[in-house]
């Protein structure tokens, strides 16, 4: 086996394969294309036959086009600024929010990746005014902090990270609660009366539910993202480097071939990181074109590292690992194992037809 490359120097190789790859109108096109025509498809069976399954498919396409949204926000859907424009103009009001505002916060998050947040000021830094460091982060505090606070906060903190509650309920809550966004939020609510008038309460019910599915499953892969061991969190002031943060504070979840039409390539998410200039349908690819070396600082997540690391809730300081509260810690529900080396690059990880693309072999 190869001696593994020193992250930084890694990095800077993934960095500079990464340029090979920009946008492709062609492929954006037909991205879009997929994406808006599977709204249309589920909208149309959420009002002939709303029902949980609908909903769940609903859900699912709603994350996807999230995604498509994400990367025009970026920039990196086309090169074209005005396809950019209006691609993510027609998913805002499935979503809530704008692109320009989006943008303001997820440049923030691509900036301070891993870098170690301020002390935690529950509830004011989640109130109107208030600073929040990293708004994609899910793990807020090291379990260091949590064991020095007076009862009451713990208490109170413990019952707002509760995985179940946390994932379920106040991650979409949350993302609901945007004053600025008003534009936004005013197309949203003429999404819900479409679907009302057209398909009445049980049609309107069915879309909240996809909502629901699509929001939870969003908080997920945010939290999958970066918060798997061995994670990434220093201090900014001290031995923090941002291209150490891509690699190792930003994981390659191993998505199924059958979600991966949902996932939209993001699942590579340390390509992402160091590049965002990589579109989402050629993540994929960018990934399996890497030299294997550059890859072996990057934490791969099979199925059970993920269903572990949904309960990571803290930062151990001393131990440099998440970790989850005592009760799942007993369960067993706490990654404790030494990520497995990511699979070797240009090997097809499946020979589905389903790829970053959508339903399209490569």
């Amino acid at each position: 086996m190869t001696e593994a490359m020193a992250p930084d120097k890694a990095s800077r190789q993934i960095r500079q394969h990464c340029r090979k790859y920009g946008p492709d109108f062609t492929k954006a096109v037909r991205a879009c294309g997929i994406t808006f025509g599977l709204l249309i498809v589920f909208s149309t069976l959420i009002v002939l036959f709303p029902c949980w399954p609908v909903a769940i498919l609903m859900g699912c396409a709603i994350v996807r086009a999230f995604i498509l949204f994400h990367d025009a926000a970026h920039g990196s859907l086309t090169s074209s600024r005005n396809f950019n424009k209006f691609a993510a103009a027609l998913v805002q009001p499935w979503i809530a929010r704008s692109a320009a505002c989006w943008s303001a916060y997820h440049n923030n998050h691509h900036k301070v990746l891993g870098s170690d947040p301020p002390p935690v000021n529950f509830p004011q830094q989640f109130l109107p005014g208030g600073q929040c460091f990293d708004d994609s982060r899910t793990v807020l505090f090291s379990e260091q902090e949590f064991n020095r606070w007076p009862l009451f906060k713990k208490v109170w903190v413990r019952i707002f990270r509760e995985p179940f509650l946390f994932f379920c309920v106040i991650v979409p809550a949350q993302w609901l609660y945007r004053p600025s966004e008003w534009p936004q939020q005013v197309q949203h609510i003429c999404v819900h009366a479409m679907f009302y008038v057209a398909g009445g309460y049980n049609a309107w019910l069915c879309f909240v539910e996809s909502l629901w599915v699509a929001l939870i499953i969003a908080g997920l892969l945010f939290h999958l993202q970066h918060q798997v061991n061995p994670g990434y969190w220093k201090n900014s002031s001290g031995d923090f480097d941002h291209d150490d943060a891509c690699v190792e504070g930003s994981s390659y979840l191993l998505v199924p071939w059958c979600f991966k039409w949902v996932t939209l390539g993001i699942e590579y998410h340390h390509i992402h990181h160091l590049s965002v200039r990589v579109p989402c349908y050629d993540l994929q690819s960018c990934h399996e074109a890497c030299d294997p070396v550059w890859l072996q600082g990057v934490v791969s997540v099979p199925a059970g590292k993920a269903l572990r690391s949904c309960f990571h809730a803290m930062w151990d300081e001393d131990k440099q690992r998440f970790t989850s509260f005592d009760v799942y810690r007993l369960l067993g529900l706490e990654d404790e194992s030494d990520p497995p080396i990511a699979p070797e690059a240009g090997r097809q990880e499946s020979s589905s037809s389903f790829n970053g693309v959508g339903l399209h072999p490569p």
